[in-house]
């Protein structure tokens, strides 16, 4: 609680308020401190220079002794207060203060505190300084207009002073509502600060010079003493567990002792004792504040944290969203397929490769791929290397292959090799293919250094991208016509740009009439990329077939068919759309308008040379595709055609019926009955249909079915697939499993780059070498490119 000393100086406040005084002749202005200006009543002094800030020492005080006027029962004080409704109640006057002599003034007032010079502590002064007061709370604190002895003065105000010194006052003080001073508010300077404490131990009070500090020492109410020390000898002790009150910030020089107020008797006793015999004490009202208080900040505390958490959890999910598609391209794979046409193996038992299938496996598989046959002409074939495929960085940006390739066709012209089984163990260290497949380790090798392998990049690429048109152009560069260049894929790439474009109004159109058949499940065109995907591939496949050729025809084969990606790339939602659409709904005819597209497709891309006839002949092959791939025939109507099929006696309904039983199972094995049980896998059995007990009609053998029954124990369906290797290809699903986003999956679909003279086959061609840096980093580049999502 505040304690009011004797013979106080003016404080070293941080506050701007005024101190005032009444000015003696002869000042003279020095550089301002950083204490408010003083105000006087004073003779006329012109001056125009305006109170400079400045650093200054702490005031010391005049050591001779002078009595307080305490706040309460001062008549004068009481009576002014009432007269100008200002509460003068906290303003304290010292009279017979040295202060006001330091800056050749009367009296001062500075806050709330008032000093009067020696003899000057007279009722007309006590009204001049008391009405500055008024003066300050009514109208506000001056910020003074000069400086003497480096305290900034104000004679601004000394008039209106003057008039309330010369007003009369009222005779008796009345009870009023105060007007609360200046002097009075909650910054000005610190006084002493109590605490309730309890003793740990025995508290020895000690003696200390703190009287005489306090009569002629520094001291600054704003501060604590700085110079009290305690002496030898203990002049009181209090018992352990006694309550006291303590100020912890109030020390002596040494810091080890603190000041003490205890009541003793009927008196109050002030003393100094060790800072650590005491200890804080809470009385009930206290810790029931500080409880109070505790779980207002825990749960301030709480609400912070959450608030941290979740603009932490928000910054991270931002920051995986950003690491999404710089993972996914970086996931993708590139690998190599290379026909190592200077390599012919040659049976020595007298069958054909075909015999074993198309394509044969040569090898078991290992760490660098597989080597299985290809170009098979009766015994003889060439081997064609299938490489792993490592994510494109892995691969040393397509280096990695060409090294090996350029290490094996060293060795090979260096060493005599006879058999394949050699030919695999020659390999080995270059290329780990696995172990030979022991039917073929005596197969004879013939090697040709006039022929020169082919090499093709095989890439992953974003399913979406497939269907996508580039809108922006940012987006430009991950176009997937990009993989497309070269003069022998000028026609291809205009047919995969015409498709994508007719698949995407097909699926606007399919779109249009769903959200007006399913109001309450309308689906978006962000949600269908694949389904685009899925015809634009189905498109450019089934044009460039029909259209006749082996897959050299395609500038790029995508290794998945639209029959395919059905099953292993749609998910539930979007097979369900697109089998409604091409299955149920009776506003359109979809298949009929696949059919016209490619029609109007072909037109475009062959001009020259091109016939109705034949372009027509596209657009019905495309069509019977379309069946193929999204037609659902179910387990019934298969039965249905079997029975048709065993008792038809005519032959030409016997063909008909066979012809449609073929399709119901190609279309089963990728529908089946999904569609009425609601649900839709996401495996396939196969790219080949079985239909081996339709090889022939055995009862009457007729030649013209063998156009309908396959000569080999698999029909394949190359349409449907995309490819003619007879190989499954599915989709791959590279998978992002962050801190937050959890199983977020990507499908990407392998793309077979063909023709020498594309730039991408450039990247593992032996003429690798050759290209300058830039180039060779361009090609690097748009690979990359390709396989980043959009």
């Amino acid at each position: 609680m505040p304690i009011h000393q004797t013979n106080e100086a003016p404080q070293n406040s941080q506050e701007n308020e005024a101190v005032q005084r009444k000015e003696q002749a002869g000042d003279k202005a020095t550089k301002q401190g950083q204490k408010p200006a003083i105000q006087a009543r004073q003779t006329p002094i012109q001056a125009k220079q305006k109170p400079v800030q400045a650093k200054q020492t702490p005031i010391q005080r005049n050591t001779q002794k002078s009595v307080v006027q305490r706040n309460g029962g001062d008549d004068l004080k009481e009576r002014m207060s009432s007269q100008y409704k200002v509460d003068l109640s906290g303003y304290k006057e010292h009279p017979n203060s040295s202060f006001p002599a330091s800056v050749g003034a009367e009296a001062t007032i500075q806050g709330n505190n008032i000093h009067y010079g020696p003899g000057k502590f007279t009722e007309q002064n006590r009204k001049h300084e008391l009405g500055h007061a008024i003066d300050n709370t009514l109208n506000g604190t001056p910020k003074g207009d000069k400086v003497i002895n480096g305290q900034s003065i104000d004679t601004t105000r000394e008039a209106a002073a003057d008039k309330i010194m010369n007003t009369p006052l009222q005779a008796k003080a009345e009870p009023v509502q105060m007007k609360t001073s200046a002097g009075s508010s909650s910054d000005q300077p610190l006084q002493l600060k109590y605490e309730w404490g309890k003793a740990t131990d025995t508290l020895y009070v000690h003696k200390s010079n703190y009287k005489d500090v306090q009569g002629g020492g520094m001291y600054i109410i704003s501060e604590r003493p700085t110079e009290v020390t305690v002496k030898d000898g203990v002049k009181d002790t209090i018992k352990p567990g006694t309550v006291v009150e303590y100020d912890k910030n109030y020390t002596d020089e040494s810091g080890m002792y603190i000041r003490v107020r205890y009541t003793k008797g009927n008196s109050t006793k002030i003393g100094f004792v060790e800072a650590g015999s005491i200890e804080r004490f809470f009385t009930k009202k206290e810790k029931k504040q500080l409880l109070k208080e505790k779980k207002k900040e825990e749960k301030k505390r709480n609400r912070r944290l959450q608030k941290e958490k979740r603009i932490r959890t928000e910054n991270e999910i931002q920051q995986e969203k950003q690491e999404l598609t710089p993972f996914f391209r970086d996931e993708a794979n590139v690998g190599v397929e290379v026909e190592m046409r200077n390599v012919t193996i040659i049976r020595n038992d007298k069958k054909h490769w075909k015999e074993d299938g198309e394509p044969v496996d040569l090898t078991t598989g290992g760490p660098d791929g597989s080597w299985v046959t290809d170009q098979q002409a009766e015994e003889k074939a060439i081997i064609e290397w299938n490489t792993d495929h490592p994510k494109f960085k892995d691969s040393n940006y397509g280096t990695t292959f060409q090294e090996k390739l350029d290490r094996f066709n060293q060795m090979l012209d260096s060493t005599q090799i006879d058999t394949l089984g050699q030919l695999v163990k020659l390999a080995k260290p270059i290329m780990d293919v696995g172990t030979i497949n022991k039917k073929y380790d005596k197969v004879s090798v013939l090697s040709e250094a006039n022929k020169v392998s082919q090499t093709q990049v095989n890439m992953e690429v974003p399913l979406a991208n497939i269907g996508k048109m580039p809108e922006k152009q940012e987006d430009q560069k991950h176009d997937s016509a990009n993989m497309f260049s070269g003069g022998k894929a000028k026609k291809s790439k205009d047919v995969f740009v015409r498709s994508r474009k007719a698949a995407n109004n097909t699926l606007g159109r399919m779109l249009e009439h769903w959200n007006e058949k399913h109001p309450q499940s309308k689906q978006k065109i962000g949600a269908l990329r694949e389904v685009a995907s899925t015809l634009t591939i189905f498109l450019y496949t089934g044009i460039l077939n029909g259209h006749g050729g082996t897959k050299d025809s395609q500038g790029v084969l995508f290794k998945t068919g639209a029959g395919d990606l059905v099953r292993t790339a749609l998910d539930s939602d979007q097979k369900k759309f697109l089998w409604y659409m091409m299955n149920k709904t009776t506003d359109h005819d979809f298949y009929i308008s696949l059919c016209y597209d490619a029609i109007d497709i072909y037109k475009h891309a062959f001009e020259s040379g091109v016939t109705t006839d034949k372009a027509e002949e596209v657009g019905r092959y495309v069509h019977g595709e379309a069946k193929e791939v999204f037609k659902a025939v179910s387990s019934q109507r298969i039965q249905e055609l079997d029975d048709l099929y065993e008792n038809e006696d005519d032959d030409d309904d016997r063909l008909d019926i066979l012809s449609e039983l073929i399709t119901a199972h190609s279309t089963t094995s990728r529908w089946g009955d999904e569609h009425k049980a609601g649900t839709y896998g996401d495996s396939v059995n196969s790219d080949v249909i079985s239909v081996s007990t339709y090889n022939q009609d055995t009862d009457d053998p007729d030649p013209k079915l063998d156009d309908w029954a396959p000569v080999d124990e698999y029909h394949r369906n190359i349409d449907v697939s995309g490819v003619s290797t007879g190989k499954d290809f599915p989709v791959t699903r590279h998978e992002y499993n962050g801190k937050h986003l959890k199983k977020v999956s990507i499908p990407y679909i392998l793309a077979e780059i063909r023709h020498n003279d594309n730039d991408l086959n450039k990247l593992v061609r032996k003429s690798r070498y050759k290209l300058k840096p830039e180039k060779l980093k361009k090609i690097q580049q748009t690979i990359k490119d390709v396989q980043t999502p959009f």
